[in-house]
């Protein structure tokens, strides 16, 4: 019951106070994460500490590093190309959530065809085919696969270095997540100006 309603922020969850009554507990607490109600034989508790959700694809509260602004940056030689993301820096296998409900349209395996770039990676749709790309994931969540339907803030995957993630990060984390937005469909735009990074993360 209780696990049914993690995402739900400011709804009510009933336990037993030490009089056998029941009282409310309530969802929601400042970190985003709700108590379970004292009984007569247990304190309350905190349990899962990431909520509310945080439109980003890693959760600052969980070993979360920093981001670079690097929309745009050059890639290959004489700038053939440009990154159409931004690196999000977390440890390896650190969570990723889905940004949005939708579908996982797109699936891309490390070694596989179209993954030389990307390694594991995800392309989650909205129904207004608004699409978020996610790579170089170290492994995918547990029962998701390609036409899964997710919630907003589910976990799908790890954060990584596969395919061509390349070494180094500006502070002590060691892996990190290519994430791109692509609003509607169209061509993607830097994530930084739509979403919500922790305060003071951006390294440019």
């Amino acid at each position: 019951m209780i696990g049914s309603t993690v995402g739900l922020v400011g709804a009510g969850v009933f336990g037993l106070s030490r009089l056998g009554r029941v009282a409310p507990t309530v969802l929601g607490s400042g970190d985003g994460g709700f108590d379970a109600a004292a009984t007569a034989v247990e304190p309350a508790r905190r349990i899962q500490p990431r909520r509310p959700f945080r439109r980003f694809p890693l959760d600052p509260l969980d070993g979360f590093c920093t981001v670079l602004s690097n929309f745009g940056d050059c890639r290959g030689s004489d700038c053939e190309r440009r990154h159409q993301g931004i690196d999000v820096f977390g440890d390896f296998g650190q969570p990723i959530y889905a940004m949005a409900m939708g579908v996982l349209t797109e699936q891309y395996v490390d070694g596989g065809s179209g993954a030389g770039r990307s390694g594991n990676a995800w392309v989650l749709t909205e129904p207004d085919e608004t699409y978020y790309f996610y790579a170089h994931l170290s492994a995918f969540a547990d029962g998701l696969v390609e036409g899964s339907s997710v919630a907003a803030g589910q976990v799908i995957g790890y954060v990584g270095e596969t395919g061509n993630s390349d070494d180094g990060n500006p502070e002590t984390c060691n892996c990190h997540v290519h994430f791109e937005y692509h609003p509607a469909g169209g061509p993607a735009i830097d994530p930084l100006g739509v979403f919500d990074p922790p305060d003071g993360s951006v390294v440019f």
